[in-house]
């Protein structure tokens, strides 16, 4: 895995490495982004109440607004390769630019105007920045 990554940074800084821990939160990314892959097994509607203790209890209760995942034991050897792939993977960048609905053609030209005036201005600011170190440099 990368020494970098975000969910290997946190199950280090819990405790020294390696140890098996719980996968909640891993189970309910790859529930997330992978629901349809039938990797678990999804419980009846119902009802989650957390106890006296802390812990939770789940009551089975028809048009419950809560449900739990099982895991599937055929699926097992493939969600631990999914894990180990998803938690190294590299984490792509977000996309930071964003095209803005015009409905008049009038507008159209306007915004395609400052669209490209925006994107220029963001170029000459990078360029200004990416300037900067190498004039500080030239100083010391």
């Amino acid at each position: 895995t990368s020494p970098d990554h975000p969910v290997a940074d946190a199950y280090r800084a819990a405790k020294p490495m390696p140890y098996d821990a719980p996968s909640w939160a891993m189970t309910a990314a790859l529930y997330a982004g992978r629901s349809k892959a039938g990797y678990f097994k999804v419980s009846d509607p119902g009802v989650f109440v957390v106890k006296e203790d802390g812990s939770l209890a789940f009551t089975p209760q028809a048009g419950g607004k809560h449900q739990f995942l099982t895991l599937d034991p055929e699926q097992k050897e493939k969600i631990l390769a999914d894990y180990v792939q998803l938690a190294s993977a590299k984490p792509v960048p977000p996309k930071r630019f964003f095209k803005k609905a015009v409905v008049d053609p009038d507008q159209k030209d306007a915004a395609d105007q400052k669209d490209a005036a925006d994107q220029k201005d963001a170029a000459d600011q990078k360029d200004a920045a990416d300037e900067k170190p190498v004039a500080a440099a030239a100083q010391n």
